[in-house]
C-alpha cells in the first residue's frame, strides 16, 4: 500500500501540495520524501525511541536533540566532515527531530480526541 492508503480523505487533500514550479521546489519535495523514508526506517530500527524520550522528558526532548545537532554542526564547521557524519547528515537529523515531534503531537492529539 502506498502512503496515501494510510490517511483519510481530509488528510489526503492536505498532503497534495502544489506541483513544483522550479528546481528549488522540486528539491523541497525530494528532501521531504527522503526524510520520511529515513524517519520511518530509523523509527522501526530504534523501536520508536523518540516517543519514549518525549514521554520521559516532555518538551525538553526536542530541545535536547536539537542541542546535540547544533553542537555537532559547530564541530563539523570547525573540523570539516567526519568519517561517519557530514553537515548534510546532521541537518537531516535536525529536521527529522522536528518532524518526529510534530508526528508525536499529532498522534497524541488524535488519541485524546483532538483534530489531527
Amino acid at each position: 500500500m502506498d502512503i496515501l492508503g494510510y490517511v483519510n480523505n481530509k488528510q489526503k487533500k492536505n498532503l497534495l501540495a502544489p506541483a513544483p514550479n522550479n528546481e528549488f521546489e522540486k528539491a523541497i519535495v525530494t528532501v521531504c520524501m527522503e526524510l520520511s523514508e529515513t524517519l520511518i526506517k530509523k523509527n522501526r530500527d530504534y523501536g520508536d525511541s523518540y516517543s519514549k524520550l518525549k514521554e520521559e522528558y516532555k518538551d525538553l526532548a526536542l530541545i535536547i536533540r536539537q542541542s546535540d545537532k547544533l553542537e555537532r554542526l559547530k564541530t563539523l564547521q570547525k573540523q570539516g566532515n567526519l568519517v561517519n557524519e557530514s553537515t548534510t547528515d546532521t541537518k537531516k537529523d535536525g529536521a527529522g527531530y522536528y518532524i518526529l515531534d510534530l508526528a508525536y503531537e499529532r498522534v497524541n492529539k488524535s488519541l485524546e480526541g483532538g483534530d489531527i
